[in-house]
């Protein structure tokens, strides 16, 4: 394999979940229904498997998922950058973010939110060039959104 393996990300490796629904007034319609389906989820992943998320947590040393039942943040790209560069992240208003920036923003969410889960929109226009809408009211950025679970899309 040409490209590095052992990261968080690399080609071969892809988890998605596609959902098709009519938008009547505007994309965040989807966000809501999307936040239901995470919530629903992880309500009943913790219901269910108890016991086997206690092995998971004490094998991987890691937390319980914390996640709102509703409300869910929702940043949009310039605050998240506000949000960065206050960490001292020095990056452009409308550079794309790295891991490790986005691992930051997820640690910078869970202190001031108290949740691992958040949605992040209005992507700059130069970072998302394909299959998004221009965002009507300044179409440096576009109606676009990715979300976060404790830092990673």
């Amino acid at each position: 394999r040409a490209e590095k393996s052992h990261t968080q990300r690399h080609l071969c490796e892809f988890v998605g979940l596609d959902m098709e629904m009519e938008i009547y007034e505007h994309y965040h319609e989807v966000l809501d229904v999307l936040e239901k389906v995470l919530v629903g989820i992880f309500d009943s992943v913790k219901s269910k498997f108890k016991n086997e998320l206690e092995i998971i947590q004490n094998f991987n040393d890691t937390q319980q998922l914390q996640y709102l039942t509703s409300g869910n943040p929702r940043l949009q790209y310039r605050d998240a950058i506000s949000m960065l560069r206050e960490k001292g992240v020095e990056i452009g208003d409308f550079d794309d973010l790295n891991t490790e920036q986005e691992l930051m923003l997820g640690k910078i969410v869970k202190e001031r939110y108290k949740t691992d889960l958040f949605f992040l929109e209005r992507y700059p226009a130069a970072v998302r060039p394909f299959y998004t809408m221009a965002d009507p009211s300044d179409d440096r950025y576009t109606n676009s959104y990715d979300i976060f679970l404790r830092g990673q899309e």
